[in-house]
C-alpha cells in the first residue's frame, strides 16, 4: 500500500513514519469510535475529541482541494468526515433516519452503494502488497 500511493499519487512518500503514524492513529480512532457506539452515555466526553478529530480533517480536505494541493476525488471523504463530526456533537440528527421508512430506506440505499463501489474500486484498482 506504501508504494502504491506513491505511484497513484506522486509524489512518492519519502517519510515512512508519518505514513505509519497516521495509518496507526486512523486505525485507533476507528477502534474508538466502535467502543463510543457501544457506550456513549459514558464515553460522551470522549465524544468531544472525536467530533475535533472529524473536523480537523474535513476541514484540511476541504481548503487543500479549494487551493487545488489535493484532487478534487479526494473531497468526498472531506465531506463524509464533516457530516460524522456533525453527527457526534448531536446524535439527534439520526433519530427520525431510524424511525422513518424513508430514513431506512436511504441507509440501506447507502450501504449498497458502499458495498458496490467497494466492488468496482476492488476491479478497478490493483493494489500489489
Amino acid at each position: 500500500m506504501y508504494n502504491v500511493i506513491g505511484r497513484q499519487d506522486p509524489p512518492v512518500i519519502t517519510h515512512p513514519g508519518f505514513y505509519y503514524g497516521f495509518v496507526g492513529t486512523a486505525i485507533a480512532w476507528q477502534i474508538g469510535f466502535l467502543m463510543i457506539g457501544r457506550n456513549p452515555v459514558t464515553l460522551r466526553p470522549v465524544m468531544i475529541a472525536a467530533a475535533v478529530e472529524k473536523f480537523t480533517y474535513s476541514v484540511a480536505v476541504i481548503v487543500l482541494v479549494a487551493q487545488s494541493r489535493m484532487h478534487p476525488s479526494d473531497l468526498p471523504f472531506g465531506v463524509q468526515d464533516l457530516l460524522l463530526g456533525i453527527l457526534f456533537i448531536n446524535p439527534g440528527y439520526l433519530d427520525p433516519m431510524f424511525h422513518h421508512l424513508g430514513g431506512i430506506i436511504a441507509m440501506m440505499v447507502g450501504v449498497v452503494m458502499i458495498v458496490i463501489g467497494s466492488v468496482v474500486i476492488g476491479r478497478i484498482v490493483d493494489i500489489d502488497v
